[in-house]
């Protein structure tokens, strides 16, 4: 996967997320080392996450050409399929809803 820019305007190459979103079986689980196995699994949850942020941003998702949004549209069904609901992003920083609490109180 290539690196990540932090600008927020930035997109990766559609291509190379919907290769790192949808790896094979031997690819994660046929890997005899066990870092390099969570370091795949990883950037599986990576590129999925940002597969359906530019799913989810209509703007983003328009500025894309057809060709790139075919796999898009294909990769969210599928994942839509197999988990019976829409992918939420994984990771990021936990709710503070108790500290949200205390400050209301």
């Amino acid at each position: 996967m290539s690196k990540r820019r932090k600008s927020p305007h930035y997109v990766a190459e559609i291509a190379t997320l919907t290769r790192a979103a949808q790896p094979t079986y031997a690819e994660i689980e046929g890997e005899p080392d066990s870092d390099k196995r969570q370091k795949r699994h990883r950037e599986r949850e990576i590129a999925t996450d940002e597969l359906v942020r530019i799913f989810r941003s209509r703007k983003l998702f328009g500025e894309l050409s057809r060709a790139d949004q075919l796999p898009i549209q294909w990769l969210i069904e599928g994942l839509k399929r197999s988990q019976r609901e829409f992918p939420t992003r994984k990771g990021g920083r936990p709710p503070d809803e108790h500290r949200r609490l205390l400050t209301a109180v």
